[in-house]
């Protein structure tokens, strides 16, 4: 019941909006149920490029003349997601309204990107399952640049921004549709999920898991239903015969055998499970032989924007900033199309040990192993065809090897044609852990007894609890931060509906000791932690007191003008005040009180 009064008082915490014509009766806006199409006979492009392609630019959708270019980013990390059957199955769930993946329990912000305008208009609907009732649908308005929404538990529509200037205006929504005879059947928004798995989004996902790309998912059309393919597969690198079939994602003699891409910082961290990679027309060369390809993990610095000239966008990875790596040994039952998976893991020495890594940092995702004489030269990855340029997340490489050994990421602005530009198909599987308080009993402070007492708080959580930390949020050593002597942490459970333990609840029992004598007031912030996610408790006992040891004169700082006061109290040219001078605390005011005063100045004591 708790949980239901949870998402209860989380909805009241979204902003209040008039209900209007519910939007969906405009656009086609209720969420699709996830439908299985098989990549096999997903609508496919071949692009051939030259083998020195020729930089193409990035743009906004084509717009009318003087009319303003309308398009927005998306919050940093909240990918692009759509569900994928496991190991080597060509089935991808409604990949033309990829599902957009918020943070649980964070407010999101849509960043204008819009150019020439000078208004805006943002709107979207939102819909909760109230019982008894069924489905509720809000339509929420905004004229902000940009659009900050708070957290939902259930779902919503990606926003739709309009950008005006005195010529008009142009609208943009992700979106995408069914296509039936080279024309569009049945057109979708894409949805914005705040769950922290994908397991708990939908039944029925034991064979499924939800893969993140930082560009959009192009099956059947382009956002605004402009191309009726988006799945691309790509030659025009150099083959074996000196020709250019070569597969620049493939098989290919031209040096391109490492392909990356970068995912931006996240807004928030989230948890990377595992990497997956989506390939087309694979089989191999002898069905008796498995072969094996890579992905590694590198932290960056940075992102670095698509350069035209190709060096000053180049990266080269460092070792060291090797956070985590995978292998997937391929055999005859991944032929054809599909998915590679590979879980990830480091080294203690030379042992290995799987890892899902925390990040909150921009990262380099790479693929290799795949340009050898074990595939045939079909090989290749799709990739998908984006009319967008949303300014981040959705940086792509090509990893050449050098004379020397090296191997430079180059960014694949070069291979952007037709104005176009592209997202490969290098997945994560990401979670986004969270912590949140039972909000219909608790604030997340507590002031104890001064002659002590425990306070039991509920948190709920997505991590069990052998990963928690608890630690003292203000110490400045984060190598030394356990929580200070008056207060104890015991973590345990809470119970479900039946009694049973509940591992998504925990209750932390927090314990102050008594006050001590003389000592009016204490606190600490207590944090708890797990890779992903992190809460703070306020413990406070005791009376705090607006008075600030030091302020004599009482204008509310310390500084040189109270020891001119504190001079006069004791020379008794002004009238003594204890409360106030007595700095040492030894029930005089005298000069060893102004020696206590001059060292709070100069910070040599509290």
């Amino acid at each position: 019941m708790r949980k239901h009064l949870l998402f209860l008082a989380m909805l009241a915490l979204a902003v209040t909006a008039t209900a209007q014509l519910r939007y969906s009766d405009l656009v086609k806006a209720s969420v699709p149920e996830p439908q299985t199409i098989d990549m096999t006979n997903m609508p496919l492009a071949t692009a051939t490029f030259d083998t020195e392609a020729v930089p193409g630019a990035q743009q906004a959708p084509t717009v009318k003349e003087n009319l303003p270019k309308a398009w927005y980013n998306r919050p940093a990390g909240a990918f692009w997601g759509a569900s994928t059957t496991i190991k080597g199955s060509p089935k991808t769930s409604a990949p033309y309204a990829p599902y957009l993946h918020l943070t649980p329990y964070f407010e999101s912000t849509f960043v204008n990107a819009s150019e020439d305008a000078e208004r805006y208009e943002w709107e979207y609907e939102t819909r909760q399952y109230v019982s008894g009732t069924g489905w509720v649908y809000t339509w929420y308005t905004s004229e902000d640049e940009n659009l900050t929404v708070p957290y939902r538990n259930e779902i919503d529509t990606v926003p739709a921004l309009s950008a005006f200037n005195a010529d008009g205006g142009n609208k943009y929504q992700p979106g995408g549709g069914k296509v039936a005879s080279g024309e569009i059947t049945e057109w979708h928004l894409s949805t914005a999920l705040a769950k922290p798995d994908y397991s708990t989004a939908y039944s029925n996902t034991a064979e499924k898991t939800l893969w993140y790309t930082p560009k959009f998912w192009g099956h059947s059309t382009n956002r605004d239903g402009t191309a009726l393919a988006g799945g691309y597969y790509s030659s025009g690198a150099l083959d074996a015969a000196g020709g250019n079939t070569g597969r620049w994602y493939g098989r290919n003699w031209s040096n391109i055998n490492h392909l990356g891409v970068a995912f931006e910082k996240p807004e928030h961290p989230y948890v990377l499970r595992k990497v997956g990679v989506r390939y087309q027309q694979l089989k191999l060369v002898d069905v008796n032989k498995k072969t094996t390809v890579y992905v590694k993990v590198y932290r960056i610095d940075e992102m670095k924007p698509y350069q035209e000239d190709r060096i000053e966008g180049a990266i080269i990875p460092d070792e060291e900033n090797l956070i985590a790596q995978g292998t997937c040994e391929v055999d005859t039952t991944y032929e054809g199309s599909g998915l590679f998976e590979f879980p990830l893991f480091n080294y203690d020495g030379d042992l290995p040990y799987e890892v899902q890594p925390e990040i909150d940092f921009p990262i380099l995702v790479t693929f290799t192993g795949y340009n050898t004489d074990d595939f045939t030269e079909t090989f290749t990855l799709l990739y998908s065809s984006d009319q967008y340029d949303e300014g981040h997340g959705e940086h792509v490489y090509l990893g050449q090897t050098q004379e020397d050994g090296e191997v430079v990421y180059f960014g694949n602005y070069s291979f952007f044609t037709n104005k176009k530009t592209r997202g490969i198909s290098i997945y994560i599987d990401a979670v986004r852990p969270f912590m949140v308080w039972n909000y219909s009993d608790e604030t997340g402070e507590y002031t104890f007894a001064d002659e002590g007492e425990s306070y039991a708080p509920e948190i709920y959580t997505y991590e069990n609890m052998d990963l928690w930390e608890v630690s003292d949020a203000d110490a400045d050593d984060p190598e030394n931060c356990d929580l200070p002597e008056w207060l104890n942490v015991e973590l345990a459970y809470g119970l479900d509906d039946d009694g049973e333990e509940d591992e998504t609840i925990v209750i932390p029992t927090i314990t102050a000791a008594p006050l001590p004598e003389g000592v009016d007031y204490r606190e600490c912030n207590i944090k708890f932690t797990y890779p992903g996610a992190s809460l703070i408790f306020k413990a406070m006992q005791g009376e705090k007191s607006d008075f600030i040891k030091g302020d004599v004169n009482g204008d509310g700082k310390v500084n040189v003008t109270d020891v001119t006061t504190l001079v006069n109290m004791i020379l008794s040219v002004i009238e003594k005040d204890m409360v106030k001078g007595d700095i040492n605390s030894d029930g005089k005011i005298n000069v060893t009180d102004v020696t206590a005063l001059i060292n709070i100045i100069l910070g040599v004591t509290a």
